[in-house]
């Protein structure tokens, strides 16, 4: 990409005029307009670069995608006290882009696709000659509260509701339209009765993740979201060559038994109150209602003492007014009356080895699991997965291209094998380096 960087001073319009054009009859059209100032750092001022990626192959742990890098600042332009210091520029969820690459021979790099990630922090000390810069993923970034759940009763299929929350989230978007997510077909062989919980986007994502044995990641191309089944096959090969020393490993306990959560739900067909407040109001005002303990609720109607309300929107969990006082210095009262829909949930042991009297006992209470077919793919998932007792660690001399969720060989001095990497951490401080956290393929 090409930038060109001009400083403007009290300027309310630009005009940019084409005088001659390469290709006849063609229109220009501007693709992109950035203000403020274009920062490229190299191998000249930066001293050191860390990237740490994390996938819990059972999800239950949020995915992590973390970016670091500290570069010189001799000549201080990053000094927060300057007024014209580059300091001023930076702001939370900026775009910043990170390009790895190997140099093959003198003066001949061989670059990566740059990961697209997003400013999330710096430490910028007064006269301090390094400046350090932090990023993530936009994963990490989508920590709104999600409210808008409901409950019909009816199934629904995840990759329906995936997409719903996607579409409805603070997302981080780079053009508009743009859709900067990819989400797996196989979701819509999975349902759910149950009504999305108010929580952060990005776990609610983690929860449908979790409940149908898919693994929820960053796409490091193209800094989307993604949904996708668990295993990422690759050609690459971390052997002793590649390795700094011996793995170390780690054998886990036997598999004694695994069991899964069904919930069910049904209404009281009873009318009680869900939702009451009391408050003062200066003039109209939208005001969220959550229902007591976090309830499900049908039907929910409003009253409202010394003003008027109107209802902007009504979920499982909450509900939206919109409230007008009849006078300003009155207490106005809020009630809300509603049939709560009870829920159940009943522990399914699917699995369970004989032969183990002692072992990992594995648990699974996820409220999206409402399906015996749900529980039953999952609980085969997990059994799978939970008999790789075999995890190693693994210092090697570092490649940019290996990521959390691929499947590697690793020959090693003590026979072959084959993994996935559930962590990778790389540092680059004039040459590369890294550590991979990789389960056995095998059982056993």
């Amino acid at each position: 990409d090409e930038f060109t960087e001009t400083p403007f001073d009290n300027v309310t319009q630009v005009r940019i005029r084409i005088f001659k054009w390469s290709k006849p009859n063609w229109r220009v059209r501007i693709n992109e307009v950035m203000f403020g100032t274009y920062l490229n750092f190299s191998n000249d001022s930066i001293n050191r670069a860390d990237s740490s990626v994390a996938v819990s192959p059972t999800m239950e742990e949020l995915p992590t995608c973390q970016f670091s890098f500290s570069f010189s600042n001799y000549d201080k332009a990053f000094d927060p006290q300057l007024q014209r210091g580059y300091a001023k520029y930076l702001t939370r969820k900026q775009l910043l882009k990170a390009q790895w690459g190997f140099e093959t021979t003198y003066g001949n790099v061989e670059w990566m696709e740059p990961w697209p990630l997003y400013l999330s922090g710096w430490s910028i000390p007064a006269d301090s000659p390094e400046v350090t810069l932090t990023a993530q993923s936009r994963l990490g970034f989508m920590d709104t509260e999600y409210i808008k759940g409901v409950y019909d009763g009816q199934k629904h299929n995840m990759y329906d509701l995936t997409i719903h929350i996607l579409e409805n989230s603070n997302i981080l978007r780079e053009t508009n339209p743009e859709i900067p997510w990819e989400v797996a077909q196989t979701l819509k062989n999975f349902y759910t009765r149950a009504p999305m919980p108010i929580s952060a986007t990005n776990t609610l994502l983690q929860l449908i993740a979790n409940a149908t044995g898919h693994t929820l990641d960053t796409n490091l191309r193209n800094g989307y979201i993604r949904i996708k089944e668990p295993v990422n096959f690759t050609e690459y090969s971390v052997g002793v060559v590649q390795q700094l020393g011996d793995p170390s490993f780690e054998i886990q306990d036997r598999l004694k038994s695994v069991k899964v959560g069904l919930h069910s739900y049904s209404p009281s067909n009873e009318t009680s109150e869900v939702f009451k407040t009391e408050l003062v109001l200066t003039g109209p005002t939208e005001i969220t209602c959550y229902f007591n303990s976090g309830s499900i609720v049908r039907n929910p109607s409003a009253n409202a003492e010394n003003a008027s309300i109107q209802v902007g929107a009504t979920y499982a969990r909450a509900m939206i007014l919109k409230v007008t006082p009849t006078d300003p210095d009155q207490i106005v009262t809020i009630t809300i009356m509603g049939e709560v829909i009870e829920e159940s949930v009943t522990m399914l042991e699917l699995y369970k080895d004989p032969e183990v009297s002692r072992g990992m006992e594995v648990e699974v209470d996820n409220e999206l699991i409402t399906e015996v077919e749900t529980a039953s793919y999952l609980a085969d998932y997990l059994v799978r997965y939970y008999k790789r007792r075999n995890h190693m660690n693994i210092t090697y001399l570092g490649y940019p291209e290996l990521k959390a969720g691929d499947r590697i060989d690793i020959p090693t001095n003590y026979g072959e094998d084959r993994g996935d990497i559930v962590s990778a951490k790389l540092t680059f401080n004039g040459g590369f380096n890294g550590t991979l956290k990789v389960i056995s393929a095998r059982e056993g």
